[in-house]
């Protein structure tokens, strides 16, 4: 169990490390309040380094599990998704109503 809570927590920030670069470029007019030397690109690569390289020592179990897990959370996110549901279709009626004024 605590390797699987490891290798989901590194796989976040991995996720998290590649997000600030990707956000740093695609949206460079957003406000920062404070700058890291280096901070766009060296820093989040490292971040990403480290956190694969941890990964990478992790059990083969690990792996197999966070799989499963990751498999079965994009099979329960797309259904969910998918789903029809009232919600959903009121909201698209209300802005396509507001957009047509």
């Amino acid at each position: 169990m605590v390797d699987l809570t490891n290798i989901g927590t590194l796989f976040a920030f991995l996720l998290v490390c590649i997000g600030v670069s990707v956000l740093r470029f695609k949206a460079p007019d957003r406000p920062r309040p404070f700058r890291v030397p280096f901070g766009p690109v060296l820093i989040p690569a490292l971040g990403a380094i480290f956190c694969v390289g941890m990964i990478a020592h992790l059990p083969r179990t690990s792996w197999l599990r966070f799989g499963l897990w990751l498999i079965a959370g994009l099979v329960v996110y797309i259904v969910y998704g998918y789903r029809p549901f009232r919600l959903r279709e009121t909201t698209k009626k209300n802005w396509s109503i507001e957009t047509a004024e």
